[in-house]
């Protein structure tokens, strides 16, 4: 005789033969939690992803157009220097998420390579930004390519670091065990 309990969350199969009663409940709960935890990080994602980098530029474009709009001074200078810090800014808050990730890292060799390169990083940052900011003020350069922080070169050295950083940090990290690993593991210890 076949039993079908159907509840809210589970769905659950009782199979009954003379007085022994086997009840089969699928993984669903498990199978949702995942669904919701890696819905969520998929949201994070594209959130950051996509989001703020539009934000940004929204952002960079009603100031603009508010300046615009003002046609004043001040207001061009206040957005000619918050153009030139966002190559500064973006790099900058990339090694702080990258810092974080690697004072959790189990090792210490791995740490202090992290380290050495992300403060390395940091510091050319820091200083491209300092020069900039002085050529603003002395010279006054009309073309963005003329700044140091949008420089190819050092755009392109400063994301190769960070991923220098961030595969060095995946390769020596433990492999993380999916749910049916885990899963089995509960069934293997549940039967000893």
């Amino acid at each position: 005789m076949i039993i079908l309990n159907v509840a809210f969350d589970k769905l659950r199969l009782t199979f009954k033969t003379s007085n022994i009663s086997t009840t089969i409940q699928p993984a669903t709960h498990m199978l949702e939690d995942k669904f919701v935890r890696f819905g969520k990080l998929y949201f994070i994602f594209f959130f950051f992803a996509l989001g703020i980098p539009v934000l940004i530029t929204i952002i960079l474009a009603s100031f603009y157009g508010f300046s615009k709009l003002i046609a004043g001074h001040v207001t061009d200078n206040i957005f000619e220097l918050l153009v030139l810090s966002v190559p500064t800014a973006v790099l900058t808050s990339a090694y702080a998420i990258f810092y974080i990730r690697t004072k959790r890292h189990r090792s210490l060799v791995i740490q202090l390579i992290s380290w050495t390169i992300l403060g390395a990083g940091l510091f050319a940052c820091v200083a491209t930004l300092t020069t900039d900011l002085i050529s603003y003020c002395t010279i006054r350069r009309s073309d963005i390519t003329d700044y140091h922080s949008f420089n190819t070169l050092f755009l392109a050295a400063n994301i190769v670091a960070l991923f220098f950083v961030a595969v060095i940090q995946a390769f020596t990290t433990a492999k993380e065990k999916d749910w049916m690993e885990k899963l089995k593991e509960r069934e293997d210890s549940g039967t000893d």
